[in-house]
C-alpha cells in the first residue's frame, strides 16, 4: 500500500484523530453486536462462535485503545494497523454479523482510513477486498441459493459504490486544496516580489486605508519620517505631520477626500520631533475596490527640501547679482556717456581723464565680480577637486612675491612667516591658492598704514595653520558673523570706500568646504584682522611616493 509520513503538519494531525475515532466505534459497535448475538437479540453468522465472537471484540477494544491513547504526532505503522484492522473487521464479519450484518456497512470506515492515509492502489485494495471477504462468506456456507448470492454481490456492490463515491469526493477535495496552497503561494512570492520591488525604490511609499490606517510601507518611509517603529496599523495622522508655508498643520487624509483621482503637491513639509522641516514632494492616488468604491490611497513621498533650498538659492542668487551688476554698468554706462559729450564740447583733458577713471574703475569692479563668480561655478562644478600633494612653503613664497609690490603700491609691509622644514600638504591646489590670494588681497585692501602678514605654522596634532594677519580696520562682532554671506560688505564707510563686491569672502567658505576645512576669523575694529584656516598635513607614505616619483 503507500508509504507514511513521519512528520505530521496540522492537517495530518486532524486525520490521525479521525482515524482513532473510527477505531473506537467499530470496537463499540462490534462488541455491542456481540453482547446482543450471544442472546440471539440480533442476527447472526451461520459460522457464529462465541468464543471467537467476543475473541474479536476484546481485540477491537484493545486496538482502538492503544491508537486512542497514542499521543505523539509521529504514526507507528499505520499500514500494519490498518490491515490489521481490515483482518479483523473481515474475521467479524464472517464469523459473528455475517456478511449480511450491519458491521459490513462499517467497512466503510476502513476505507475512509485508506483514503486518508494512503496511495489509490491501497484505496482500490480497501474497496475490492470486500468482494474477497463476501467470497469467503459464500465459500463457507455452501451449498447457498442464487439468491443469496445476489443478494451478496448487491449489497457489496454498494459498499464498493460508497466507497469510491467517499474517494472521488477526497480526490476532489486533495486538488481543491493543493490549488488554494498553490494559489497562497503565487499570492506570497508575488508580494514577496512587490515588497522587494518597493523597498527597492528610493522614495517613499505608503499605503493607507480611507480612514487613514497604515497598511503597507517601504524603507525609504522610515528613512523620511525618521523612525524604525513599524508603521503598520498606525494613522498617518500620528506619523506625517504636515504643515503648510505658514505652518499651519495639514491633515493629509482631509486633503485626499477632496480630490477625484490623483493628487501632487509640493508645497507641504513634514515636522519632525525636534522641529526641523523635511519638505515634501507628495504624490497620491486612489485605490479602488468593488463597484468603484475608495479603499485607500497610495502616497508617494520625496525628499526636496535640498533642491527647493537650491532653487530659493538660486533665484536670491540671481536677483541680487542682477542689483549688483545693476549699479556698476548704468555707472559705467552713463560715463561714458559722459566722457563723450565732454569731448565733444572740448573739455579738458583732466576732466575727461577723470571720468575715464571713474568708468575704468567700475569695469574693474565687474571684472572682479565675474572672477569670483567664475571660480565659484568652477568649484561648483568641481574643476579643482583634483588633490594633489602640494610643497606649501613653496605656495607661500610664490605668493609673498607676486603681492609684494602690490603691497608696496599701498605703502605697507608684506611679511612672511615659514617653519624651517618643508611642509607639505594634500589637497586641491586651485583651492587652497584661490583662499590664501583672497586673504591677502582683501587685507591689503583694507590696512591704510602697517602691515599685512602670512604665517604658517605646524600644530602638534599633525596638522598646519594657514593665517594672514593685517593691522587694518577690522570689524565688528556683528560684521564677523555675517562676512562670509553673500554680497554681504560691512556698513563701515571705509568699508564702502573701497571696491568690493562682497564675493570674495562667500567663494572662499564654499572653497574650504570642498576641501574640508574651516576658516576662522578674528578682528578688532580699527585693530586689525586674521583670517585662518587648518588643514592636516600630508601622510609620511604619500610624500615618500610623490617625491620619489
Amino acid at each position: 500500500m503507500g508509504g507514511k509520513s513521519k512528520q505530521l503538519d496540522a492537517f495530518q494531525v486532524i486525520r490521525l484523530r479521525a482515524t482513532r475515532r473510527a477505531s473506537l466505534y467499530v470496537a463499540i459497535i462490534i462488541v455491542a453486536y456481540a453482547v446482543l448475538a450471544e442472546f440471539s437479540l440480533v442476527p447472526r453468522s451461520d459460522h457464529y462462535n462465541p468464543y471467537l465472537s467476543f475473541g474479536i471484540a476484546v481485540l477491537f477494544t484493545v486496538l482502538a485503545a492503544w491508537r486512542v491513547m497514542l499521543k505523539s504526532a509521529r504514526v507507528t505503522s499505520p499500514f500494519h494497523l490498518l490491515l490489521l484492522s481490515h483482518a479483523l473487521s473481515a474475521i467479524a464479519i464472517i464469523f459473528v454479523t455475517g456478511f449480511m450484518g450491519p458491521l459490513t456497512v462499517a467497512w466503510v470506515l476502513l476505507i475512509m482510513m485508506s483514503i486518508l492515509f494512503f496511495s489509490q492502489v491501497a484505496v482500490a485494495a480497501s474497496i475490492s477486498s470486500i468482494y474477497l471477504v463476501m467470497a469467503l462468506s459464500l465459500l463457507l456456507s455452501a451449498p447457498v441459493s442464487a439468491e443469496t448470492v445476489l443478494q451478496h454481490m448487491f449489497y457489496a456492490t454498494i459498499i464498493v459504490i460508497l466507497g469510491w463515491y467517499l474517494n472521488e469526493l477526497r480526490i476532489a477535495q486533495v486538488s481543491e486544496h493543493s490549488e488554494l496552497v498553490s494559489t497562497h503561494h503565487r499570492e506570497l512570492t508575488q508580494q514577496n516580489q512587490l515588497m522587494t520591488l518597493i523597498n527597492s525604490l528610493s522614495q517613499a511609499i505608503v499605503s493607507v486605508s480611507p480612514s487613514g490606517i497604515v497598511q503597507l510601507y517601504n524603507a525609504a518611509a522610515l528613512d523620511l519620517l525618521d523612525t524604525n517603529q513599524s508603521l503598520n496599523g498606525k494613522n498617518i495622522k500620528e506619523i506625517l505631520h504636515l504643515v503648510d508655508a505658514q505652518k499651519k498643520p495639514i491633515h493629509i487624509i482631509d486633503e485626499l477626500k477632496k480630490v477625484t483621482s490623483s493628487m501632487q503637491r509640493d508645497d507641504l513639509a513634514h515636522q519632525l520631533a525636534d522641529g526641523e522641516l523635511v519638505r515634501l514632494d507628495i504624490g497620491s492616488s486612489i485605490i479602488y475596490g468593488q463597484n468603484n468604491k475608495r479603499t485607500g490611497y497610495l502616497l508617494i513621498l520625496r525628499d526636496i527640501t535640498k533642491s527647493k533650498t537650491l532653487d530659493e538659492e538660486r533665484d536670491e542668487f540671481i536677483a541680487v547679482i542682477s542689483h549688483e551688476l545693476r549699479t556698476p554698468i548704468t555707472i559705467a554706462e552713463g560715463t561714458v556717456s559722459n566722457v563723450e559729450m565732454l569731448i565733444e564740447k572740448g573739455a579738458k583733458p583732466s576732466v575727461v581723464k577723470k571720468s575715464i577713471t571713474s568708468a575704468h574703475d567700475q569695469i574693474i569692479y565687474l571684472s572682479n565680480m565675474v572672477n569670483d563668480l567664475s571660480t565659484l561655478s568652477r568649484a561648483e562644478r568641481g574643476a579643482g577637486d583634483d588633490f594633489e600633494l602640494i610643497n606649501l612653503k613653496e605656495l607661500a613664497e610664490q605668493l609673498y612675491n607676486e603681492y609684494s609690490p602690490k603691497a608696496q603700491e599701498s605703502n605697507l609691509q608684506l611679511n612672511i612667516e615659514l617653519p624651517k622644514s618643508r611642509v607639505y600638504i594634500h589637497t586641491s591646489r586651485l583651492y587652497i591658492e584661490e583662499i590664501i590670494q583672497n586673504f591677502i588681497t582683501n587685507a591689503i585692501k583694507y590696512t591704510d598704514t602697517g602691515s599685512v602678514t602670512l604665517s604658517i605654522s605646524t600644530k602638534p596634532n599633525k596638522s598646519v595653520s594657514i593665517a594672514v594677519s593685517d593691522t587694518g580696520i577690522g570689524m565688528s562682532k556683528k560684521d564677523t558673523k555675517k562676512v562670509f554671506e553673500k554680497f554681504y560688505r560691512a556698513e563701515d564707510y571705509r568699508t564702502r570706500e573701497t571696491s568690493g563686491t562682497g564675493l570674495g569672502l562667500y567663494v572662499v567658505q564654499k572653497l574650504a568646504q570642498k576641501i574640508g576645512v574651516h576658516v576662522q576669523v578674528e578682528s578688532t575694529l580699527n585693530k586689525g584682522s586674521i583670517f585662518s584656516l587648518e588643514i592636516a598635513l600630508a601622510s609620511k607614505e604619500l610624500i615618500e611616493n610623490e617625491t620619489n616619483d
